[in-house]
């Protein structure tokens, strides 16, 4: 089953401010939509499906949801993509054959909570690992999920 984001949650993207943008980037884009798309809090239970996000995108929050499969499928096509943020997300499963498939080039950082009743710290470890032996500049911020604060 795929994700497909609906227009609603989609209006919902949250871009940066313009002059922001300015002055973080300099470069005087005039196009800065699809920068930053923001997903948090909507219920999801599964990754997006890649093609209902805009390619051009350089971050991905998907904070606060209920994923608890990191499947990267199709995500390798995002090459602006430099953030993406599974934090507060019951990671139950990671698709190892998905980051196989490749990383988006520009990747930089990757966040994500996990649950340790399904994955130990030795796995988040493991998954760590393999994706610096594909891509070894990406940071992978990784944290055991808490109920509490959700």
């Amino acid at each position: 089953m795929k994700v497909i984001i609906t227009e609603d949650q989609f209006n919902r993207v949250i871009l940066k401010e313009q002059e922001e943008i300015d002055n973080q980037r300099g470069d005087g884009r005039e196009n800065y939509e699809n920068l930053r798309v923001i997903l948090d809090r909507q219920g999801l239970t599964r990754m997006p499906d890649p093609e209902s996000l805009p390619e051009t995108m350089e971050i991905l929050n998907l904070e606060t949801n209920d994923i608890e499969e990191l499947d990267l499928t199709g995500y390798h096509r995002f090459n602006n993509l430099f953030v993406l943020n599974l934090t507060n997300n019951p990671i139950r499963r990671i698709n190892m054959d998905s980051i196989l498939m490749g990383l988006p080039s520009g990747l930089y950082r990757i966040q994500l909570s996990y649950d340790p009743d399904y994955i130990s710290p030795e796995e988040i470890h493991n998954f760590e690992n393999f994706v610096h032996g594909i891509s070894p500049d990406v940071d992978i911020v990784y944290e055991p999920i808490n109920m509490e604060y959700r």
